[in-house]
């Protein structure tokens, strides 16, 4: 019990509890009366063989003083076990339903804490354990709510009823069941101990390997490309290995914990007929006795398991523990006095990700009607600070500002509604490719993008190909599709400012000059930022059309300090 009541996940669990406690409650009484349903069977029980068999005692007349005809003790045992069937359906439909609640409340809770952390620290996790927290560990927490909690407190009840029970009719019986069942209480936590070792080794293994599978699958191209099919399956199977040989070794042990309670039963029945015998206790107790004991076969081996259900439910809401406790992206709480900003502005800002400086002194203006190129080599922080602009990363240190208010006083919606993106770090997705460009939103914006599509199909030969509303459409793109389309659905978004992250890589020269010419087309009058590695590569139509001042990106890079004077 300590070491539930001691750990983090717990917190979890109350929560929800907290929130469903009449349920709980409810599902606890249908347990107790279910139990009492159990304890009457078994005197009816006896007390019917009893009468069938000859059985004459005081104390075997447990419901009636009297002798009573045989069929009112069977109507009797008929109306007992109907209610138990009514009592032992609802109850475990109500703990089925609580179960489901609570997998939806984990899951609600985890997802929208997938949904607030910081962009960094979810680049820093492992994507395979964290799927794990969907999987594997909703099950164990789930198990241990209904069977760890609810199921406990129905079998220890039902177990103490029993042992009031047995003194009643016979304590010194009732002495020799506690001892044998302390016995195997201590080698059964023994043997759990030993299996919740061996689990936490094996789910961390298992985590490995679903993140291996993800890593293969997500980079299966390039491994057949490079032909490194060998040496995956190689790491598959001596993963796959170790997994495989933890799993015979908790197998052993939870068969071992599984034929304890059996056995520990068998021996209470041993032990009653033998003390029977030599102590000379008469028929109908020791029978009513057997019954009982016979009664607890399964709560008694749940019970004996309950500790193993609680060491891996409780590890698995650890693990959703930590997974929830992760940073979340902080925002502030004020909102642009317009709808749109006219001007941006970074002074002095730079990022360190991973103790590594990626953004060093950046200090730029950009406003509506302005565009800028700013160029570093590849890996020079380019689209970090595209990121950093979408909200997505806070300056380590200096500011960033919009219409002279700083981001991090903004609210995060308010900053994102300002700059449309164009990034390989920000590919399309939605339902659909109409769902991507048109960013889901309602009918009219819909309406809009499709009509956009037909007429930058028109443009583009590399998109006669592709089907608008088909929903395999975005998997099947090609990388110079994928490009072209966002730069739609940074046209669609329409909004006041527009980061290009390298538009024109991987695109053919023609392609590429009738891109830059329909960019400076529509995007007339907003605020134009294009990050790239290669100012001298870029198309004519674009430059003669823009007019961007170029800049080196960092500072550091440049050797000196800028804050350029922006010209149409």
């Amino acid at each position: 019990m300590h070491t539930f009541f001691s750990n983090k996940g717990r917190f979890l669990l109350a929560e929800f509890i907290r929130g469903r406690w009449r349920s709980v409650l409810g599902v606890f009484l249908l347990d107790l009366l279910a139990n009492i349903c159990v304890i009457v069977l078994s005197l009816l029980l006896a007390q019917t063989l009893g009468a069938l068999f000859g059985f004459s005692s005081v104390r075997g007349r447990f419901f009636f003083e009297k002798a009573v005809a045989l069929e009112t003790l069977l109507l009797s045992l008929v109306g007992v076990l109907l209610a138990k069937f009514v009592f032992d359906y609802v109850r475990l439909r109500v703990r089925g339903m609580l179960s489901e609640d609570f997998a939806l409340h984990l899951r609600l809770t985890a997802f929208e804490q997938h949904l607030n952390t910081t962009p960094a620290h979810h680049e820093s996790r492992d994507a395979g354990r964290s799927l794990l927290r969907f999987s594997g560990d909703l099950g164990s927490a789930q198990r241990l709510l209904t069977h760890g909690l609810l199921q406990f407190a129905a079998d220890l009840t039902l177990l103490l009823m029993g042992v009031c029970l047995v003194f009643w009719l016979e304590w010194r019986v009732a002495l020799c069941v506690c001892v044998l069942v302390l016995i195997g209480g201590a080698i059964n936590q023994s043997v759990n101990r030993r299996i919740s070792s061996v689990e936490n080794a094996r789910r961390g293994k298992k985590a490995g390997l679903l993140s291996l599978v993800s890593r293969t699958l997500s980079h299966l191209p390039n491994i057949q490309a490079l032909n490194r099919t060998q040496r995956s399956r190689r790491d598959f199977q001596k993963k796959a290995a170790r997994v495989q040989g933890l799993g015979y070794r908790y197998h052993a042990l939870a068969a071992l914990s599984e034929s304890l309670p059996l056995q520990l039963v068998q021996w209470q029945l041993l032990a009653a007929l033998m003390l029977a015998w030599l102590l000379g206790i008469e028929g109908s107790s020791v029978f009513a006795t057997m019954l009982v004991l016979m009664s607890w076969r399964n709560p008694l081996a749940r019970l004996l398991r309950t500790g193993l259900v609680w060491k891996k439910g409780l590890l698995s809401l650890e693990k959703m523990a930590a997974l929830m406790r992760g940073p979340k992206v902080v925002e502030g709480n004020n909102i642009l006095s317009g709808k749109y900003a006219s001007q941006l502005r970074l002074r002095h800002v730079s990022l360190v990700l991973s103790e590594k400086e990626v953004l060093h002194n950046v200090n730029f203006e950009l406003a509506k009607g302005q565009n800028l190129c700013l160029h570093a080599p590849t890996g020079g922080g380019k689209t970090t600070l595209a990121k950093l602009l979408a909200g997505l990363y806070e300056p380590s240190s200096g500011m960033v500002e919009w219409d002279e208010q700083p981001a991090e006083s903004l609210q995060a919606h308010s900053v994102r509604r300002q700059v449309a993106i164009v990034s390989e770090a920000f590919p399309l997705c939605g339902k659909s490719l109409l769902d991507a460009l048109s960013n889901g939103s309602g009918a009219e914006s819909k309406a809009r993008a499709e009509k956009m599509f037909w007429e930058w199909r028109e443009c583009f030969p590399a998109l006669r190909s592709v089907d608008l509303k088909h929903r395999r459409t975005l998997q099947r793109l090609s990388a110079g599709q994928q490009q072209l389309l966002q730069c739609l659905r940074a046209i669609v978004a329409s909004k006041p400012f527009l980061i290009l992250d390298e538009p024109f890589v991987g695109l053919d020269a023609e392609t590429a000059s009738l891109l830059g010419r329909i960019l400076s087309e529509r995007c007339e009058g907003k605020a134009l930022l294009l990050l790239t590695a290669q100012p001298t590569s870029l198309p004519t139509a674009i430059c003669a059309q823009a007019r961007f001042q170029v800049s080196p990106l960092n500072s550091a890079i440049a050797g000196k300090h800028f804050l350029p004077v922006l010209a149409n």
